[in-house]
């Protein structure tokens, strides 16, 4: 009979050199880390644990029949650091400080306590990159927000993208990811996605696929504000154009703006008049790289009625060229630059 030896998991581990911060700056001693496929689990993880720490990636075949219970009291392991989980499992009390990352929301660990990690955020984006601060928000809508893209050509990092969720899905799964794609930031409802799509396949297993892509924080959906349909969105706006041929700019940035808000508030709408709307802070947005000062001058009356229909009394345009403000009606109209917003949207006050 062969005896297990696991000691070759004690002696050797990632290297923490060269890792960067996220926002994230500090962990409970016992957290179950949540998010999407490389979204930089790990290096969190290896940022915010002391150097006597061990690490095991359960996804690693030679640590399918760890009971990791045993381990860790035999080889008196305080700092654990869990990869890839996808079951729950018991820790002996010796254990000071333990972090589990997971790709699935469904996961859970008793007495833990579970926080999400998203992809890079734009500030996030600029601290991890060594390109021109002038070229930081045409790199953003480029590569997006994998920081394992940063740095690299869009045709490199849309080749990483879809290497990641190859490694993930199968062909059948990854044909329905990329009809999603051409849905993105469009009303619809799943029905109506499962009604066009051209390969044979049960309503069951089409809906559970959608589901398996929320859990693993690939996809989410915004709700209208009145209606029973969806837009749905990449947690990686880069994800569209990596999977896609459709190419179509309005919805790669609408899906930026999207997933910058999702990081900032709770309750994010939208409606037939206005791309987002935020009803807690008093706030409606459009969505719009390409807005013109006089334009908006002569589109004032409309806007302030549009604002009033939706119980709104501020309107922010995100454009990559204006700042100017209007009011009209006691309705705040305000543009702003993406990247200017992008580095502020935490400290604005609509109120």
């Amino acid at each position: 009979m062969q005896i297990q030896n696991y000691d070759y998991f004690l002696e050797n581990k990632p290297s923490k050199i060269g890792l960067k911060a996220r926002k994230i700056d500090t962990l409970p001693n016992f957290c179950v880390i949540k998010g999407a496929f490389s979204c930089g689990k790990k290096s969190l993880c290896l940022n915010l644990v002391k150097d006597d720490f061990v690490f095991l990636d359960l996804s690693d075949i030679r640590l399918s029949n760890l009971n990791i219970y045993e381990f860790v009291e035999k080889n008196n392991i305080y700092n654990l650091v869990c990869f890839n989980a996808n079951k729950n499992f018991s820790l002996p009390t010796n254990i000071k400080k333990c972090f589990i990352t997971t790709n699935n929301n469904d996961f859970s660990q008793d007495n833990f306590i579970s926080t999400k990690l998203n992809y890079l955020d734009y500030e996030e984006f600029i601290s991890f990159s060594k390109q021109n601060q002038n070229n930081h928000i045409s790199e953003y809508l480029l590569l997006g927000q994998n920081p394992v893209n940063i740095g690299k050509t869009p045709y490199e990092a849309h080749k990483n993208i879809q290497n990641i969720l190859r490694q993930h899905y199968s062909l059948s799964k990854m044909q329905i990811l990329c009809k999603i794609a051409d849905y993105i930031g469009y009303q619809c409802s799943i029905l109506k996605i499962f009604n066009d799509y051209q390969i044979k396949i049960g309503k069951n297993d089409f809906f559970a696929c959608l589901k398996e892509f929320e859990n693993n924080f690939i996809l989410y959906w915004i709700k209208h504000i009145n209606k029973n349909v969806k837009k749905p969105y990449f947690t990686d706006f880069a994800i569209k154009n990596a999977i896609s041929i459709k190419k179509e700019f309005k919805k790669i940035y609408e899906n930026l703006i999207a997933n910058e808000l999702i990081m900032s508030y709770d309750e994010i709408f939208f409606s037939d008049d206005f791309d987002f709307i935020i009803p807690n802070a008093n706030i409606a947005i459009i969505a719009d790289a390409f807005i013109y000062k006089d334009l908006i001058s002569v589109k004032q009356k409309k806007l302030s009625f549009l604002a009033k229909k939706n119980n709104i009394s501020n309107i922010l345009l995100l454009s990559l060229n204006e700042n100017f403000t209007f009011k009209y009606d006691n309705v705040n109209i305000i543009c702003l630059k993406l990247d200017e917003w992008l580095l502020t949207k935490d400290n604005n006050d609509w109120n």
